[in-house]
């Protein structure tokens, strides 16, 4: 129990600190669209127009603030 919620949350908290909080929210937006892509691997999960969509939507906010971070340096 402890290796699922402790240590996940100090290695949360140690790479804010490491990279800046808008950089770990740019990494973290990455992880429903991971999840999707290994259950559909590893699960054979099917997935349906609208979960294809909505992570497109992700991907395209992520690339939204990335481009406009990058506009800010």
């Amino acid at each position: 129990m402890v290796f699922a919620t402790v240590i996940p949350s100090f290695l949360v908290s140690d790479s804010i600190k490491m990279i800046s909080s808008s950089n770990f929210t740019i990494v973290a937006g990455v992880g429903p669209i991971s999840t999707i892509v290994l259950a559909a691997i590893f699960l054979n999960e099917t997935l349906s127009l609208l979960q294809l969509f909505g992570a497109l939507l992700v991907i395209i906010g992520i690339l939204l603030v990335s481009l406009k971070k990058g506009n800010n340096l």
